[in-house]
């Protein structure tokens, strides 16, 4: 299996009022830190949107396999975050899209 290469999420959890949802606020959390985390880490930083209830990203380019392990790092962390909501409340999780992969 290759690399993540885009994730989006987006919606809301609806699992308390707005500023007291746990679960929005873990998936935000969790993508918001990743993207943080690959804008300062790689040489190339991330394309991404955000809006009320949305986060898009996408690597364009992992040009060396320092960026290419820190972004599976990075990534692989969220992910890891992000099954574990899914896990906890299922009900609640609204859409998680991923991508994958493998370089030529």
């Amino acid at each position: 299996m290759g690399d993540i290469r885009f994730f989006r999420v987006e919606g809301h959890a609806g699992f308390a009022q707005a500023g007291q949802d746990i679960v929005c606020a873990g998936v935000s959390a969790l993508t918001v830190s990743a993207v943080n985390g690959l804008e300062k880490y790689l040489s190339v930083p991330p394309v991404y949107r955000a809006e009320d209830g949305f986060l898009e990203c996408t690597l364009k380019r992992l040009t060396t396999d320092q960026d290419r392990l820190m972004a599976r790092a990075i990534l692989g962390a969220m992910l890891q975050g992000l099954e574990g909501i899914r896990e906890s409340h299922a009900s609640r999780f609204v859409m998680f899209e991923q991508r994958r992969w493998t370089p030529c």
